[in-house]
């Protein structure tokens, strides 16, 4: 075995297209909000819980994401930013 290679693990890996735009929007994301991405990210979460909760909102949440998905990585950066900022006014108390 040579040193630096595991066996059974390919040099090369290959990425669905759904993994690969995953990649693409974590590297966005990673640059659009730089040191702030895990408290955007942690905002977001809350945002999204204030706007969609319930069953119905989980529906609604998931039209909307496939939706922005769509348009690809810069619009889920504004989509997130989006959530982020509505859950940063909730606290505020609006």
């Amino acid at each position: 075995m040579e040193i630096g290679k595991q066996e059974g693990v390919s040099a090369t890996t290959d990425l669905s297209d759904e993994a690969r735009a995953e990649i693409d929007v974590d590297v966005e994301l990673r640059q659009a909000f730089g040191d702030r991405y895990e408290m955007t990210m942690s905002e977001m979460a809350h945002g999204a819980q204030y706007l969609f909760n319930g069953d119905e909102g989980q529906s609604s949440l998931t039209i909307l994401s496939d939706r922005i998905a769509g348009l690809g990585p810069k619009a889920e950066v504004l989509g997130i930013k989006f959530l982020a900022d509505l859950s940063k006014l909730q606290h505020q108390g609006g």
